[in-house]
């Protein structure tokens, strides 16, 4: 499977977990559940499927930025949490990559990328609240 099919099937997969763990757990899984899942099956689904890890992080970033715009409060905001959508998944790619390059252990890159993911959820949700 090519790093797009792994994208796109682990945003899929992350859309219907998250919906059913928010529904279940309420808001404050987007901070504190959501980005371990969602760092665990790009990376899992890529290594799975024999695809870049690095590349299914863009487009899951990429798919996740076209949800955050057609969702937003305005265009403006769309167009920020779509392009901040894009660079932090990169980003949350590139820590997974660097970290498995410097230790041979996937997991420490997912544990590592998960915990900036929850950072930067935490953050958001803070930024959020003050503009509120």
């Amino acid at each position: 499977m090519s790093y797009w099919g792994a994208g796109l099937l682990a945003a899929g997969a992350a859309w219907a977990v998250n919906r059913f763990v928010v529904k279940y757990l309420g808001e404050a899984a987007i901070i504190w559940i959501i980005p371990w899942l969602e760092e665990l099956l790009k990376t899992g689904i890529a290594l799975f499927a024999g695809a870049s890890p690095l590349l299914t992080h863009g487009v899951f970033g990429t798919i996740e930025a076209f949800y955050d715009y057609a969702y937003a409060v305005s265009p403006r905001w769309g167009l920020l949490a779509g392009l901040l959508s894009i660079i932090s998944h990169w980003l949350y790619g590139l820590v997974t990559v660097f970290i498995f390059q410097q230790s041979s252990s996937w997991l420490g890159g997912i544990l590592c990328a998960s915990f900036l993911h929850v950072l930067w959820n935490y953050s958001m949700a803070v930024i959020n609240r003050n503009r509120s």
